[in-house]
């Protein structure tokens, strides 16, 4: 096997298995690391390569998210408030140069809301569910990269349809749409127009924040409208000058990215419900913020 040219073919695969099932940048990259360095092995010692090299790989990238889900459970649980992903940022928006939004490819990148509802999963249903739903793995293949039956990895993955009932594809990607209605959430909040911010926000809306501990945030999700807004106008009145709030893309979706002076930067990533947001994610740990 020429383990240079595997590399590069299935190094952004694998990585995205990886970013889909753990929510972290860093692990996935030592992962990837890692399997071709079993491969690197692997080659060193047997001439034959395996049948399906695509499936060898995800099995091996798939192991070792499984045993390090496993192992990091104790640190989800000691951790300091609610746990979010990791975001991919992927750069500020120049709102001079609109068009090309429209060109993103947007399969590239799972999107936010999609990697925090695989938190519900434990680590087998997180791995039937990412390669059946984000990777479109057929069930045979997914059967044997987690040593499982075709059939159990089918009721698995249709349990957890009837569960969660979300479909990637259901995700609405239209940035130019995003970036209208994230002005609006910017206008409410710089002007301190309650009435157009409750106009944004669905009656289910909840909100939750991270910072591990390390800056100030809600310790539990925040729910019902009127906390939501209670919560949300106490930050604006709190975030000193000068300061500034930015479009930026997450996950290929539109966020908000505020910065001031003096303080961790905090980041906003929604999740729609038409022209409404239904869930607000706020990280501000900054072990999770780099740029």
């Amino acid at each position: 096997m020429e383990v240079d040219y595997l590399y590069s073919k299935y190094k952004p695969l694998l990585f995205s298995i990886g970013y889909s099932m753990l929510g972290s940048i860093e692990d996935s990259e030592d992962l990837v690391q890692d399997t071709f360095l079993a491969i690197q092995k692997m080659n060193c010692s047997s001439k034959e390569d395996p049948e399906n090299i695509k499936a060898f790989l995800c099995k091996i990238m798939t192991n070792r998210c499984l045993d390090l889900l496993k192992s990091s459970k104790n640190k989800r649980e000691v951790y300091i408030g609610p746990w979010l992903p990791e975001p991919v940022i992927q750069g500020v928006i120049d709102p001079v140069k609109a068009d090309p939004m429209e060109k993103m490819v947007f399969e590239e990148t799972i999107s936010y809301a999609f990697l925090v509802l695989l938190e519900q999963l434990n680590p087998t249903e997180r791995a039937v569910f990412v390669l059946r739903e984000a990777f479109a793995f057929d069930f045979r293949t997914i059967s044997e990269i987690l040593n499982k039956t075709e059939l159990n990895s089918r009721k698995i993955f249709s349990r957890l349809q009837k569960k969660i009932q979300y479909s990637e594809q259901d995700v609405q990607r239209n940035l130019n749409e995003e970036i209208i209605i994230a002005k609006r959430f910017i206008e409410a909040a710089e002007t301190g127009n309650l009435d157009l911010l409750i106009s944004l926000l669905t009656e289910d809306i909840v909100l939750i924040t991270d910072a591990g501990g390390k800056t100030k945030a809600a310790l539990r999700p925040i729910s019902q409208k009127k906390n939501v807004i209670a919560f949300l106008v106490g930050v604006s009145k709190k975030i000193k000058s000068p300061s500034s709030i930015e479009c930026v893309i997450v996950n290929n979706q539109i966020g908000l990215l505020i910065t001031s002076e003096g303080e961790e930067p905090t980041l906003i990533c929604f999740e729609r419900e038409k022209e409404s947001y239904r869930r607000i994610y706020m990280l501000r740990n900054p072990d999770k913020l780099k740029f």
